[in-house]
């Protein structure tokens, strides 16, 4: 069966301009909003002037909207949707869906999934979803692009691409601290600087971040809160200019979470935060990031050559009685505990032309990956009616990804742009593990899958005037294959491999007051990779068959006056598996995970300028999302839901202080969800309504 539906989706600007120092390097900027063009990293370029549906946020606009990391960002573009296993709106191990593409947590986590998103922080190119945690305070811009970017990137990007680009390090130094209180006890305490350590050649910036929230859920068996959320991160940057066309740019960071751990049993009880759990248990997670970027800029070209190392450290350990229906005991039947270290290294070089009017534009890289995932995760019997003892399930996962990429676009006769490219990769995942009883049964699986992909791209781009252009892309995409884990009653699953295309354009009115931009896309995917349970503490990934995503969207934004800007996106989208089936059960016609069957997001800011560097300012957000299939294998379905927001502040040249309430209608809905019977799930809540007060000074 094939899958239609409609979109409208693009959020951009709110909030007064960007105040960069003057001495810091300027961006090229058309209308309001500044972001990398599709295909060239190196270019800046205005939306309306990159072919694709790309949102695309200011510095300033992000720091008014109080963004931190990278998913806050994406909880803002339309056909997007963000999943949290840590619980509530938690920045732990996010995933993402896109137009029918969906990450799993617990594929990231366990079984040696690859992200379907691709994410880049100041060139840093990021393959795994425990590193969206980077704090971000203070940037210069987001772009979200929702297609596939990967003949023109090295980080894999079958669903979709966010580039992060970070404010530039400059000689004149600058600060900002902000403090949050808000409701269930909620503290954040935001900092960031930088500036030059020896003019014009050795820079420094430093971004940090506390927060801690008590849990909002009443653990009616120890009668307590439930879901206590703390975590603290830094970031910190140093670039020195070795010459006027060499620049290194060192990059550390480190984030930590001390969280209650989150999974609810699926309830159709009034109250979705009321659950009693004999423990309140934990989760704890440690992330650490080193990269090292050289830059040699040409007048018409520019080289990078980007490394990182990145590591993680992981335990939870939570009660799991609720996972065969039984009521909570002290101590609990079922304890689940498991521990995992993950380590990634990648290295990209890429060459591209930096001339966003030449005639001729290219990119060429090279992308290696290499991946640990080291665990073992366990299930305890403490106590009857079950044989005590402890399951393991113990896994040692490795992936390797290398890339071949390149991209090119030739401009004729002043209005058509052709743009053609390829990418080669070959991913080899080497899956080793074991079980032992008494809860599992004691086997082991060594298997080693290799997916090889040759994707190309295609595009046009017609400019009937400088202010109206229509184009076409096509691209292939392949999420690579894995091996079956021990335990399991699964097989080897196959790289799904997809055709996706788009039809839009761009149109602006009156100096760009107004931008209307539809677009259609068609997404044809074979191998569908979907996750599936075959038992309590027991799932994977197994491929279900065909699917189609087919959608239409319309990103449309005015500002009527100065100071005041409305945009409205509204989304209808079907996505579903064409011919599929598992274990014998047919799956034909099964909507898609994650994706909403409706969706929208619209709001509205507004500064009323006092004079004397000051004003007031005010924005209001509404996000919808219809009902939304929650599992390919079981019938649990998500209801609709609205989320609103709201904000009004007095600015000044320093500072600012905020009132904020997020969720106002206090709406209930899921952030995660996993499937282990036909009348059993499990579920991570979004946040409640929320008030609070934001105090920011600024030097």
């Amino acid at each position: 069966m094939m899958a239609i539906g409609v979109g409208l989706g693009l959020a951009p600007g709110w909030g007064r301009e960007d105040q960069r120092t003057a001495d810091a390097p300027q961006a090229t900027e058309l209308g309001e909003v500044v972001v990398r063009a599709e295909a060239f990293p190196g270019i800046l370029s205005d939306i309306q002037s990159t072919p694709g549906a790309v949102s695309g946020f200011t510095g300033a606009d992000l720091s008014g909207l109080g963004v931190r990391t990278a998913a806050d960002v994406l909880r803002m573009v339309p056909n997007v949707t963000v999943n949290a296993a840590g619980g509530g709106e938690s920045t732990r191990n996010v995933t993402f869906g896109v137009r029918g593409y969906v990450e799993d947590s617990v594929r990231q986590l366990f079984n040696g999934g690859q992200s379907q998103v691709g994410f880049y922080y100041d060139d840093i190119p990021f393959i795994e979803s425990y590193s969206r945690n980077v704090p971000v305070q203070e940037l210069d811009s987001a772009v979200f692009h929702r297609f596939p970017q990967n003949t023109a990137y090295g980080t894999p990007a079958p669903a979709g691409l966010l580039i992060l680009t970070p404010r530039p390090l400059a000689n004149t130094w600058e600060g900002m601290v902000s403090h949050t209180y808000g409701s269930y006890n909620l503290q954040r305490v935001d900092v960031h600087t930088q500036g030059g350590l020896v003019s014009d050649k050795l820079f420094f910036g430093f971004d940090g971040r506390y927060e801690s929230r008590d849990g909002y859920y009443n653990n009616t068996f120890l009668d307590d809160s439930f879901g206590d959320q703390e975590a603290w991160s830094g970031l910190a940057r140093m670039k020195w200019n070795l010459a006027p066309e060499l620049s290194l740019t060192l990059t550390g960071g480190y984030d930590h979470y001390n969280d209650d751990a989150v999974a609810l049993p699926l309830s159709t009880a009034p109250d979705i935060f009321v659950f009693p759990s004999p423990i309140n248990g934990l989760s704890t997670q440690e992330n650490s990031l080193f990269a090292a970027k050289w830059e040699w800029t040409q007048e018409t070209w520019r080289l990078l050559a980007v490394t990182s190392y990145r590591t993680s450290d992981q335990a939870q350990e939570a009660s799991q009685n609720y996972f065969l229906g039984l009521p909570p005991t002290n101590p609990p039947v079922f304890l689940a505990q498991s521990s995992r270290t993950l380590e990634n290294i990648t290295q990209e070089i890429r060459a591209e032309s930096t001339e966003a009017d030449a005639l001729f534009r290219w990119v060429l890289g090279f992308f290696f990956s290499d991946r640990s995932n080291e665990g073992l995760p366990s299930v305890a019997v403490l106590s009857a009616p079950f044989p005590a003892g402890r399951g393991i399930v113990e896994q040692d996962l490795e992936q390797q990804t290398y890339a071949l990429f390149g991209e090119a676009t030739r401009t004729l006769w002043e209005q058509l742009d052709l743009t053609a490219g390829l990418r080669l990769e070959y991913v080899e995942n080497h899956d080793v593990s074991r079980s032992a009883p008494p809860q599992f049964t004691a086997t082991t699986a060594d298997e080693r899958v290799e997916s090889w992909g040759v994707l190309p791209t295609f595009g046009a781009a017609w400019w009937w005037t400088e202010a109206q252009m229509t184009y076409f892309r096509a691209a292939a995409s392949m999420v690579p294959g894995g091996g079956r884990l021990a335990a399991r009653t699964l097989n080897n699953y196959d790289p799904q491999r997809s055709w996706n295309f788009e039809l839009g354009h761009k149109a602006s009115w009156f100096e760009d007051r107004l931008t209307v931009n539809p677009a259609l896309f068609y997404n044809d995917i074979e191998d569908y990779q979907g996750f599936v349970s075959t038992g309590p503490f027991l799932s994977g990934v197994q491929n279900f068959g065909s699917a189609h995503a087919m959608g239409a969207e319309l990103d449309i934004t005015a500002r009527p006056l100065k100071g005041w800007m409305l945009y409205a996106a509204f989304g209808l989208t079907e996505a579903e598996i064409d011919e599929g089936s598992f274990q014998g059960a047919t799956l034909d016609g099964t909507r898609l995970v994650n994706t909403p069957e409706y969706s929208l997001r619209s709001g509205t800011s507004y500064r009323h300028e006092l004079g004397g560097d000051m004003g007031l300012v005010a924005r209001f957000d509404v996000m919808v999302n219809g009902p939304t299939n929650l599992s390919e294998q079981f019938p649990f379905e998500q209801s609709a839901y609205t989320v609103a927001s709201s904000q009004v502040g007095w600015e000044w040249k320093h500072g600012g202080i905020y009132l904020f309430g997020s969720n106002l209608f206090d709406a209930q809905y899921f952030t995660s969800f996993a499937g282990n019977s036909s009348t059993f799930g499990r579920v991570q809540v979004g946040d409640p309504q929320t008030f609070g007060i934001r105090t920011t000074l600024k030097f």
